[in-house]
């Protein structure tokens, strides 16, 4: 264990904090995280299946294959690589963090976002771990390799509001106040999507959320105006 707090972060700057891992760090980690989250995995899936591609690339050729082999693959191969070696990488450290003892103490189910979901709150805690920086390393390289993969123009664009859907907390409804962020991937199926961080179920669309926005502003509205008639 290092004996000071001047341990320095892999990417050469000073913790601060006694950690193998800088906070900058641990943020681009949690960052590349939430990416899975948010639906790199979906993403990744429609690329695979080639669902990504918005016209015929062989529209205007009259010419066509002669042969099986010379027939175009099904599959994307590039995504169909990252998405097996995001998986592995996703597996692996869940195993390696909770055999180490972290306090999380239940094995995530095994889909790509499940166990993604399961790391973002374990990366302060692997900050001080000695694989505190492979870990931060191979996360983010498998995420980067994934977005490469889909190579698209898919935009996350965080929105000035939070969901307003409401969740339980035991027997009281509360607001869930989860950041949004729009999707911008024009010839996608993910296209004007509203998707919240902190629960993907409650994932809308921009004309609903527009709509939701628009009746609890009316509703305040009506409520002013009650209250207000009511001091007269």
């Amino acid at each position: 264990m290092p004996s000071t707090d001047t341990q320095n972060c892999a990417c050469g700057r000073p913790s601060g904090d006694d950690a193998y891992v800088c906070t900058g760090c641990a943020d681009h980690t949690r960052a590349a995280l939430r990416h899975i989250v948010d639906g790199l995995d979906a993403d990744l899936t429609i690329t695979l299946a080639k669902q990504d591609q918005i016209g015929d690339p062989n529209a205007g050729h009259e010419t066509k294959p002669t042969k099986a082999s010379e027939a175009p693959l099904p599959l994307n191969l590039r995504a169909v690589e990252a998405r097996s070696i995001l998986r592995n990488t996703l597996v692996t450290w869940v195993r390696i963090v909770h055999s180490d003892g972290s306090s999380t103490t239940s094995i995530p189910g095994d889909t790509i976002d499940a166990m993604a979901r399961w790391l973002l709150p374990t990366v302060g805690w692997i900050r001080h771990r000695g694989y505190g920086p492979e870990f931060v390393d191979e996360i983010g390289a498998a995420v980067a390799q994934a977005l490469r993969a889909i190579d698209l123009a898919v935009r996350r664009v965080p929105l000035p509001t939070t969901c307003t859907q409401i969740r339980l907390e035991g027997l009281t409804p509360i607001s869930c106040g989860g950041a949004l962020h729009a999707v911008v991937a024009p010839g996608l199926p993910i296209d004007g999507q509203v998707r919240c961080e902190h629960d993907p179920a409650h994932t809308t669309t921009v004309a609903d959320h527009a709509a939701e926005k628009q009746k609890a502003h009316n509703q305040k509205r009506r409520l002013r105006a009650r209250l207000t008639k009511g001091l007269l």
